[in-house]
């Protein structure tokens, strides 16, 4: 082991060799990580043990807090960016660029341009350690008054277009809301209206909360419905809609070449058909509804929500973002009863849809 600049060494060295469990040290089954697991990876048996490989004496935290606001999931809450934190890794110090769920990227002298990824530190691990460290976690409180929603006057037309795009057979396959494309783009592009992910995030959990719907663990997020999928699509790239899979089994087993991948897509099934019966058995849920009548539901709601001037609304502060989410309430009462509007929120607001990908 090779130590850089000693002198400067505020924090213990964590040595981790590919191809070998980082704790207990065994090898990895190829099974469980593939043929050339990331560095820092565990095997099967310590997977739940992250924690213990780093800890707040091999980081130098730097961190840089911005406020997160989303009044539809009542999440209110500090983001944190941990680029430039430093860490020592095989006697080598490198720096952190991105974290992710499981992984992050370590810049090393001397090594790869793009950095390394190695897994278990990650964005959950660095925030576990830096509340250890006494690190401040909680935003100042929110003291908003209770919105009581009154209904609000409607465009005649929806400001933005909501393009149904069909496949041979006359089913959807894609939902496009705006003028930007759902399926290209540069990442990280901005929304074309900066309230758009919370109406399209309102929009997924309505037909869910109406139609008894399974939450997509894509990280595209979305949702499952009998025999169909539905993905949200264009967010990366600063678009906004929804693709669409019909006869959802059949897709799930195109790939199927071995006994163990039946097994495998057919657990799969199985899950994701149980899931969609539980959220049926909630009360007052539309059963059964096919595709059509959920996407349906999907665009006239959205179509409502874009019957409104949403140009004015920059959303630069926590309360620009509470009078709009109270407006977006108000427009719905143009199509929604006050006892639908208000448990379609409490559904939302529920927790349930919160993941590794897309919060909806």
């Amino acid at each position: 082991m090779h130590i850089t600049n000693p002198e400067e060494i505020l924090m213990e060295n964590v040595e981790l060799i590919q191809g070998e469990c980082s704790l207990c040290h065994g090898d990895i089954d190829e099974q469980w990580a593939g043929k050339n697991p990331g560095i820092g990876t565990l095997c099967q048996n310590c997977s739940g043990r992250g924690a213990e490989l780093f800890k707040l004496e091999n980081v130098e935290l730097q961190v840089e807090k911005s406020l997160t606001y989303e009044p539809l999931f009542n999440k209110y809450e500090y983001h944190f960016n941990w680029s430039g934190t430093r860490v020592m890794i095989n006697g080598q110090i490198g720096v952190v660029t991105q974290t992710y769920l499981g992984s992050c990227v370590v810049k090393f002298p001397n090594g790869n341009e793009w950095g390394d990824s190695i897994k278990t530190l990650d964005y959950w691990l660095l925030k576990d350690i830096y509340e250890e460290s006494g690190g401040e976690m909680n935003p100042p409180a929110l003291d908003f008054e209770e919105h009581v929603p009154e209904k609000a006057t409607l465009l005649d037309e929806p400001i933005l277009p909501v393009e149904i795009n069909m496949d041979e057979d006359g089913n959807p396959s894609s939902i496009k809301v705006g003028n930007r494309s759902i399926y290209a783009g540069i990442v990280g592009s901005p929304s074309e209206l900066r309230i758009l992910p919370m109406l399209h995030a309102y929009c997924n959990l309505f037909v869910r909360y109406k139609f008894g719907l399974a939450p997509n663990f894509a990280c595209e997020g979305g949702f499952h419905g009998h025999g169909f999928e539905v993905r949200n699509a264009g967010g990366f790239t600063g678009g906004c809609g929804l693709s669409v899979t019909m006869d959802r089994n059949a897709r799930l087993f195109d790939g199927v070449q071995t006994e163990e991948d039946f097994r495998s897509m057919a657990s799969m099934a199985g899950l994701i058909g149980f899931m969609v019966s539980e959220e049926e058995r909630r009360a007052g849920v539309v059963e059964s509804a096919s595709a059509h009548e959920v996407l349906s539901t999907w665009v006239q709601v959205m179509e409502t929500l874009l019957r409104y001037d949403w140009s004015t609304f920059v959303l630069g502060t926590v309360e620009d973002v509470w009078r709009a989410y109270c407006t977006m309430q108000d427009i719905l009462l143009n199509v929604l009863t006050t006892d639908e509007l208000q448990e379609s929120l409490e559904f939302a607001r529920g927790g349930r849809m919160t993941h590794a990908g897309s919060a909806f």
